[in-house]
């Protein structure tokens, strides 16, 4: 008797570095729910290689858009079993917490039959024969730029940073695709550009933290393990946000977010960031909680340290109300 062929699965995801490497869990969750069937993953050229060594795929197929992928469906079987997201994604879950969003995994898997748990963090299937330039011993990589204009750390910060990472005795490797620190210091390497992914992984994973805001990077980072600190902040109506699973989620030990409730990070101060940077280049990084109480603890000083703050607190203007909810809202969430 002649064996069956069941026709295949076609994964169709076309996003973004950081929504790819979040989904992870889901691509391995698929290939549970249909170990008999072939699973084809349809996506950019640029991220074909993330998931070349993945043993939950067994092909990948690149196109150049939505009008091409689509295109390229028209010839499917009737009886393909295709998840598309992105630019098909079901309505997202509503969350946990009303002022906080799902984590970008939940997001994607959102009216699927993939249940993944936000415990569950992503993997990165590193190849080692990719090519990785000769780091120094001790390195801290920085991702200091975003596509996002609302992400963004001021400049003069990010120099300060690395002098800090400088007298801990470590250098810095920046990655990114455009370069940000301007230090004429040997101990800074340059690592900017169209970079391979595989390539950027290995940098990262002879870390001793990844230092960015939030990006596609901080996501390799959290799939390959590496601490992290991450300057962030608010997210269109959301005051406060964590799109990661895993290690870098609320429950996770393997990062500290580093963000002012209700703010971009290009308000986050220098010594804020520097004081959560010291305990971690001392192998003493604090806990999600504490760096988060530590961060409530420095905006409440900012706010009444400011001239026009203490103006508006002898009016009696909203400015102590502000204080009021954060206190409140962080020891009913604590």
């Amino acid at each position: 008797m002649a064996e069956t062929v069941l026709d295949p699965v076609v994964v169709c995801m076309l996003g973004r570095l950081g929504d790819l490497i979040s989904m992870e869990p889901a691509f391995r969750r698929l290939r549970e729910l249909h170990p008999g069937r072939r699973i084809v993953w349809y996506t950019k050229a640029q991220f074909a290689a993330l998931y070349a060594k993945a043993p939950f795929f067994d092909g990948i197929v690149t196109v150049a858009d939505k009008e091409d992928y689509l295109s390229k469906k028209s010839g499917f079987s009737p009886a393909t079993l295709v998840y598309e997201f992105n630019f098909n994604k079901k309505k997202s879950p509503e969350p946990t917490r009303p002022d906080r969003p799902p984590t970008l995994l939940r997001q994607f898997t959102g009216g699927t039959d993939i249940e993944v748990s936000d415990a569950e963090g992503p993997r990165f299937y590193l190849d080692e024969a990719a090519a990785c330039p000769e780091l120094p011993d001790k390195y801290v990589v920085f991702h200091c730029s975003s596509n996002g204009r609302s992400r963004q750390w001021p400049l003069s910060s990010w120099n300060q940073l690395a002098r800090l990472c400088f007298d801990g005795g470590f250098s810095v490797v920046e990655i990114g695709i455009h370069s940000v620190l301007t230090l004429n210091d040997t101990r800074v390497i340059h690592c900017n550009g169209e970079l391979n992914l595989h390539t950027a992984a290995k940098i990262m994973r002879g870390a001793r933290l990844f230092v960015g805001i939030e990006s596609g990077f901080g996501h390799m980072a959290n799939a390959l393990g590496v601490f992290g600190v991450i300057i962030t902040g608010c997210l269109r109506s959301f005051p406060e946000y964590n799109l990661y699973t895993g290690g870098f989620s609320p429950a996770g030990h393997g990062c500290d977010l580093v963000r002012f409730y209700g703010e971009y990070p290009d308000r986050m101060p220098y010594k804020t960031v520097a004081g959560v940077l010291s305990l971690a280049l001392d192998g003493k990084p604090m806990s999600y909680d504490e760096c988060t109480l530590y961060c409530l603890r420095e905006q409440l000083a900012e706010l009444h340290g400011r001239w026009y703050v203490r103006f508006f607190e002898l009016l009696g203007a909203p400015f102590r109300r502000l204080i009021r909810v954060i206190t409140v809202h962080r020891r009913k969430n604590s």
